[in-house]
This record gives structure tokens, C-alpha cells and sequence, in this order.
């Protein structure tokens, strides 16, 4: 496991404004051919998780703060406000989302 700021201090800054951790971890499997190696990934609220390859929603989603639970390196979290007042007041999610974008999987 190696642990970093992911594209140093602003990157960090911007994720943690999108409710994620200012550190990202790399899991990597450095043991012999033959044998899968498993990382067990959760969450702290009861929920589905749910594999979403972002090439098959044109490149990007947006969902509320705090959504991704993991994602492959090609994928950047972007700052994204929502477009009514109303519905950053009463939707629930408040007024700062996440942007994915890029070429690979989310959790």
C-alpha cells in the first residue's frame, strides 16, 4: 500500500472539498503469478456498491459528495456546483458535488 496526496497539496484540497480524503492509497499485488490478489473495500453507511465504467456515461458523472468509494487512476474528481439554488438547498445533496471523469471504473 502506498499513500499520497495524489497530485500534490491543491488536488488533495479539491477532493477534500468533495467530502473524499485529502490521501489516496494504492493497493498493488506484488506476490507470485499463479494466485488473485483481493482488497476488501466498504463503506460506513448500509449501501450497494456499484461498479460504473465511465466510458458508457459519455467520460463523466456527477454524483453527491462523499459517492466514490474507489476508482481506477485514470479518473480525476472534479468540483462541481449544483446549477439551481432550489435544489442545492432542498435536494439534499447541498450545493457542492463531485465531477468523475476520465477513462476507467468507479465505485
Amino acid at each position: 500500500m502506498n499513500t499520497t496526496t495524489g497530485g500534490g497539496l491543491s488536488a488533495g484540497f479539491k477532493r477534500m472539498l468533495t467530502g473524499q480524503s485529502v490521501f489516496i492509497s494504492d493497493y498493488t499485488y506484488d506476490g507470485s503469478a499463479g494466485p488473485c490478489g483481493y482488497v476488501a473495500l466498504g463503506t460506513d453507511f448500509p449501501s450497494k456498491i456499484v461498479r460504473i465504467p465511465l466510458q458508457e456515461y459519455g467520460g463523466k458523472i456527477i454524483c453527491q459528495q462523499g459517492a466514490l468509494l474507489c476508482a481506477s487512476h485514470t479518473v480525476d474528481i472534479n468540483i462541481e456546483f449544483t446549477k439551481k439554488f432550489s435544489a442545492g438547498f432542498f435536494g439534499g445533496e447541498g450545493f457542492v458535488l463531485q465531477g468523475l471523469s476520465g477513462t476507467g471504473d468507479a465505485l
